[in-house]
């Protein structure tokens, strides 16, 4: 009788690690907005998907492709970067950006939909994917400034990425200062559909995994 097959090898979670990860990239970007410092923001969110996407159920052909194509993506966008190359290389590279987050984005929502207990991991997951989604809108009003010439906020011309990002995470949690307001009707339908995305995020996914959490915790 000949030896059994060997199970199948199940991918660990490492959610931890990405949410650490797009922790790193967050304060990269609110240091720096230089050349060298927007790629080396990109590189840390590239290996933010990698190691989400090692762990997922994408990691079939679908995946491959579609992480094989930011790759090839990244190396002209990052010599454009680095080559100031002016609004075409900011716009094209807030898009790449946003592409490799929202990849992510999915990637991490799609394993832990499937998870058949709610974990540490789980929460980091949902947790990760938050963040992701406030560092998705940063992109997008990055690249609206751009192409707007600096008009997207209202007595402010020339807004940096620290206060795009600053202002899609007040925007996100709506919070609400004031202290800066869309001047254009498409950054303003942009700053309600960001603010819709993460009140039904935090009252769908994040409260039911959290509270499924506790009722595990309590019952063990």
């Amino acid at each position: 009788m000949g030896e059994s097959a060997p199970p199948p090898r199940v991918a660990r979670d490492r959610y931890d690690a990405v949410l650490g990860l797009l922790v790193l990239g967050y304060l990269l970007s609110a240091i720096s907005v230089a050349g060298l410092g927007r790629v080396l923001t990109g590189a840390v969110y590239l290996g933010a998907l990698v190691v989400a996407w090692a762990s997922s159920v994408l990691r079939r052909l679908r995946g491959q492709l579609a992480a094989a194509a930011l790759l090839v993506l990244a190396l002209p966008v990052a010599v454009a970067r680095l080559s100031g190359a002016g609004q075409t290389a900011d716009v094209l590279g807030s898009l790449w950006l946003s592409l490799v987050l929202l990849l992510t984005l999915v990637t991490i929502v799609g394993r832990i939909l499937q998870h058949d207990e709610v974990s540490l991991q789980t929460l980091f997951g949902a947790l990760s994917a938050y963040l992701m989604i406030g560092l998705i809108f940063a992109s997008w009003y990055a690249a609206l400034q751009t192409i707007g010439n600096g008009t997207l906020f209202a007595g402010t011309r020339d807004a940096n990425g620290k206060t795009l990002q600053y202002f899609s995470f007040i925007t996100l949690t709506t919070t609400g200062y004031g202290d800066f307001v869309p001047a254009t009707d498409i950054a303003r339908a942009v700053a309600v559909l960001e603010a819709l995305i993460g009140q039904i995020f935090l009252a769908t996914l994040v409260a039911r995994l959290v509270s499924s959490f506790a009722g595990r915790r309590r019952r063990t």
